[in-house]
């Protein structure tokens, strides 16, 4: 299918042969086949061309004024929205086409470089796109192709900034262990301030208990002054002790107390070992 179509009457050849030539430089493909036309036959393949192209350029001329077959491809493209006409000579248009603002061609050398040719350029380009040279294709590749590379670019810098972004916020294995020193650091910091902390405190109770008990026992030992009524009292109050602090120590045990347990236990020796003496002595006086 061509672009263009033009009508012409068949003493305008020469004419006709350098406006295609000059088309098909702009990029369009023209139908104007002169042999069909030298027999001036509306046949089936003009009829088809003329139906499949997208404007048809009309040649008018003191000929082809007088030429019907010009006139019915005119009025074809006429009513079709693409008909584009241009004079060749000076000459009365039809009725009908007089109204349209019609291109002047005449005396027209074929250059496609005149303002009559690119102004006829411009009407066609109103009716079909404008031509797509071998340039133009090889420029749209070429902006394919950069905006391609450009995409490709912008893809692997970010990448590498991404990776380079994960790479400093990557641990090092120096980093690893002295955030894991720390940690335990912690830990054991924990430990001592919950776990010793408290022992220390039992510990420290369980000391002045001890020494209670022991001042106790002396002020009663002292207040019935020396004898067996003191040595009594003295021992009756280290038995309470010794019978009742095993529960104080067995409620430290179960708290983890050990600490202050085992100081108990040592006290407990060290009452017993008093409680045997004071005992022998009661028993050895008179």
């Amino acid at each position: 299918m061509a672009d263009i179509f033009i009508s012409y009457k068949r003493e305008e050849q020469p004419l006709a042969k350098k406006l295609a030539d000059a088309l098909q430089m702009k990029g369009w493909s023209v139908w104007w086949d002169p042999e069909v036309r030298a027999g001036e036959r509306f046949d089936d393949v003009i009829d088809k061309a003329l139906k499949e192209c997208k404007c048809v350029v009309v040649l008018w001329s003191k000929l082809s004024v007088e030429s019907q077959n010009v006139k019915d491809e005119a009025t074809y493209a006429l009513n079709h929205d693409k008909l584009v006409p241009i004079s060749i000579e000076e000459v009365d248009l039809p009725y009908r086409f007089s109204r349209f603002n019609t291109r002047q061609l005449i005396d027209w050398d074929g250059s496609d470089t005149s303002a009559e040719f690119l102004s006829l350029v411009d009407d066609i380009a109103k009716i079909i796109s404008a031509p797509t040279t071998k340039s133009d294709e090889s420029r749209t590749k070429q902006d394919e192709l950069r905006l391609k590379q450009d995409l490709e670019s912008q893809h692997r810098e970010k990448e590498r900034e991404r990776k380079k972004a994960k790479e400093q916020h990557k641990p090092t294995i120096e980093q690893e262990l002295r955030e894991e020193g720390d940690l335990q650091a912690a830990q054991l910091k924990a430990f001592f301030e919950s776990t010793v902390a408290t022992e220390v405190r039992s510990a420290i109770t369980t000391l002045i208990l001890i020494g209670l008990v022991f001042g106790i026992a002396a002020l009663l030992s002292l207040s019935a002054g020396s004898g067996r009524s003191g040595d009594e009292r003295a021992v009756w109050a280290l038995l309470v002790f010794v019978l009742a602090f095993p529960f104080y120590l067995y409620r430290l045990a179960r708290r983890g107390h050990f600490i202050s347990v085992l100081l108990g236990i040592g006290a407990i020796v060290i009452y017993g070992y008093l409680m045997f003496g004071i005992f022998s002595d009661m028993l050895s006086s008179p």
